[in-house]
């Protein structure tokens, strides 16, 4: 088994694999739980996660605005890439 990138070998997952792993997770916790995006940059990212959250946010955003999901903030909608949020499964 190799050793973990460094930080600047970390590569980061592309956009669908970013979304599969959103909706994964909404699909795990189940319809009417959230997920906060920091859980899924953890999960694909490790000890680089926080690389991950502009992207984790640009994946959230392409899924609200096809309707896969929502993006609120103590139960309201907000813009993805603006805002902290949870993501939700599209009720």
């Amino acid at each position: 088994m190799s050793a973990s990138p460094s930080s600047s070998e970390f590569e980061h997952p592309d956009l669908g694999t970013l979304q599969q792993a959103i909706l994964q997770q909404v699909r795990d916790r189940g319809p009417s739980k959230s997920i906060c995006p920091s859980e899924v940059a953890r999960s694909l990212g490790g000890h680089h996660w926080q690389q991950l959250m502009p992207s984790i946010r640009q994946a959230g955003a392409a899924l609200v605005k096809s309707g896969d999901i929502l993006a609120t903030q103590q139960g309201q909608p907000v813009d993805p890439l603006t805002r902290q949020k949870a993501l939700s499964a599209l009720r």
